[in-house]
C-alpha cells in the first residue's frame, strides 16, 4: 500500500541530506475509524447500563399473573394489566414464545420497589442476553480507540525526526 507523504529538505547532518517527513490527507484512514468508535463506544455503554440495570432487578424480582388485555399485531406486542399489593399495573412486551391470547393469563416479572417495570420474560436472562453483543463491541471499539492515539503519535515523530532521504546513498 502506497503511503502518501512529503519529503522536505531540512539540511545536511553528517555530510548527509535530512528530511523532514509529512503525512498527506490521503493516508489518514485512521480518521475514519475515529468518530464512528466513539459513537460505537457510547451507544454500546449505554445498553450496556442497561443491562446492568436488567441483571440488578432480576435479583430481586417477584412473579405475577398477568392478564392480556390487547395484541398489537405490527409490532407483535403485547398489553397486559396486573395486581401487585394494593395497586394495579400495565404492560407491554412480547413474550418468549409469542403465543399469547387476549384474555389469557400469564406470568410477568416485575421489580418490587417499581412495579412499573415488568416484563413478560424474566430480567436476569433479558440482562445477560443483552450485555453480550455490547461487550464484544466495547472491544472492538477500544481497539480502534487504541489506534488513533497510537497513529497520532506516529505522526507526530514522522514529522518532527530528520530521516536521510531514501533515495539517498548510504
Amino acid at each position: 500500500m502506497a503511503r502518501s507523504v512529503r519529503w522536505t529538505r531540512l539540511g545536511q547532518m553528517d555530510g548527509a541530506p535530512t528530511y523532514k517527513i509529512e503525512e498527506l490527507a490521503g493516508s489518514r484512514w485512521w480518521w475514519l475509524l475515529f468518530a464512528p468508535s466513539i459513537a460505537l463506544c457510547l451507544s454500546a455503554l449505554v445498553v450496556v447500563r442497561e443491562g446492568l440495570h436488567d441483571v440488578t432487578i432480576g435479583d430481586r424480582e417477584l412473579v405475577a399473573s398477568a392478564r392480556v388485555t390487547s395484541y398489537d399485531p405490527e409490532n407483535h406486542l403485547y398489553s397486559y394489566v396486573f395486581t401487585y399489593g394494593e395497586g394495579q399495573y400495565a404492560g407491554n412486551g412480547h413474550p418468549l414464545d409469542g403465543t399469547l391470547r387476549v384474555g389469557q393469563q400469564t406470568p410477568t416479572y416485575f421489580d418490587p420497589i417499581a412495579p412499573q417495570d415488568n416484563a413478560l420474560i424474566d430480567f436476569r436472562s433479558s440482562g445477560r442476553s443483552t450485555l453480550f453483543g455490547p461487550t464484544w463491541l466495547l472491544g472492538v471499539c477500544a481497539i480502534a480507540l487504541v489506534v488513533f492515539p497510537l497513529k497520532l503519535r506516529q505522526r507526530a515523530l514522522a514529522a518532527t525526526s530528520p530521516l536521510a532521504h531514501p533515495s539517498a546513498s548510504i
